[in-house]
């Protein structure tokens, strides 16, 4: 690994290749001209290592907010935020019917007081209101929230999702504990204020091609900067890009399947491609392209960031089962905050509260260059409120049951 950062940014080597054996996207660019590889990161080298170590937050201080590269940090974490959004929504949509349901069934406890007013929050992020007997400091908070939002205040939006709104007692067996309660729509602000620092009048006014180059494949899912334009002005979301273009390759992975045995048969198929992508590379490539796509496991980077997309295109069809294989399927530690997440997700659409809770322990944020993550979550991760919510769940579900198997079948 070192022998590659030594490349980042040493600035453009003389490299006799053949353009027509460039046909891998940026993989190949790297691979066969690692001279275009040293004049990106000539000038911004630690943003590049950083969104290689899976920090993009990191990332995008290191660029200073500036440029392609930060954009790319600013779609990253839109991404992230959008796929915590998503979960916190399901796991409150769940855990207030459940709660209603095992209360009137006599198996647990009458749901908190503050549910009166969470539960109608958690149900529309968009409007930003509570229900009824929102305490003031409830009040005072998403007063706070509302003007981060409309301000495009990403650290205030951060401190937000960071720090409890309120403290309440709860139970859920007639045993009484505090609870901290959290926000449940600070995510999906943070995605859309993310989304506003990479493209502000939307994803599909973004226009990569009017200055295309490895900055903005390098690392990505999606092939070209052309792919990534045409897809989100079709309306796609960054996080889903990547498959239809590797659909068209001698890879041959045409969706993420429908079942986890079709899924398993098309990890297999993709992990196979991209293991002969890399010895092609290894073959043919000269020494120093060989070595920056070895030492930094690019190939397994492009890899996983089409696991996650193939992942979230299971669950947006709703597939969780084979979205869950693909997020097994998982290797890098860059991606694997991510693959956790979307593991949740698809444990919790599967009726499993207490595999989604186990995935979400290993998706805390950010990494650090050493790849070690990071406990308790980070400060702006969103994980601290679905968590506990998702915890409050697996209770509800194992009430009343015999056996080990508490969730439902």
């Amino acid at each position: 690994m070192m022998v590659a950062w030594s490349l980042w940014g040493c600035g453009p080597a003389a490299v006799d290749t053949d353009p027509g054996v460039r046909s891998f996207g940026w993989l190949d660019e790297v691979a066969f001209a690692p001279e275009q590889f040293g004049e990106l990161t000539l000038e911004s080298k630690e943003g590049w290592v950083q969104l290689h170590a899976g920090d993009p937050e990191a990332a995008w201080t290191a660029f200073d907010g500036v440029g392609v590269g930060a954009t790319r940090a600013a779609i990253d974490l839109s991404t992230w935020h959008d796929d915590v959004a998503r979960l916190t929504a399901e796991v409150h949509t769940r855990l207030w019917t459940r709660w209603a349901e095992r209360s009137h069934q006599g198996v647990a406890a009458p749901p908190p007081a503050y549910a009166a007013w969470l539960a109608p929050l958690a149900a529309d992020c968009a409007a930003l209101r509570p229900g009824p007997s929102a305490p003031p400091e409830v009040l005072e908070h998403l007063a706070k929230h509302r003007a981060a939002l409309a301000e495009g205040a990403l650290p205030t939006m951060s401190a937000l999702a960071a720090a409890p709104m309120a403290a309440d007692r709860v139970s859920t067996t007639g045993e009484a504990h505090e609870r901290q309660v959290w926000d449940p729509c600070v995510s999906a602000s943070l995605a859309v204020g993310w989304r506003a620092r990479a493209a502000p009048s939307g994803w599909g006014e973004l226009r990569p091609t009017e200055a295309p180059g490895l900055a903005w494949t390098l690392m990505a899912p999606w092939s070209s900067a052309g792919e990534l334009e045409s897809a989100l002005r079709a309306g796609m979301a960054p996080g889903e890009l990547g498959p239809d273009s590797i659909a068209a390759t001698s890879l041959a992975v045409p969706d993420a399947g429908t079942t986890a045995d079709e899924a398993r048969e098309r990890v297999a198929r993709l992990e196979a491609g991209f293991t002969a992508v890399a010895a092609r590379i290894l073959d043919q490539a000269p020494a120093e392209g060989a070595a920056l796509v070895a030492d930094l496991d690019l190939a397994r980077r492009w890899q996983d960031g089409l696991a996650l997309a193939f992942a979230r295109r299971a669950l947006r069809d709703g597939h969780p089962t084979a979205s869950a294989v693909w997020a097994y399927s998982v290797k890098g530690p860059a991606s694997r905050p991510s693959a956790q997440l979307l593991l949740a997700r698809a444990e919790l659409a599967s009726g499993h509260p207490r595999e989604a809770l186990s995935a979400l322990h290993g998706a805390g944020r950010p990494r650090s260059a050493s790849g070690a993550e990071s406990d308790p979550p980070a400060a702006g991760s969103g994980l601290f409120g679905v968590q506990d919510a998702l915890s409050d769940l697996v209770v509800l579900e194992s009430l009343g049951r015999a056996g080990d198997s508490k969730e439902d079948p």
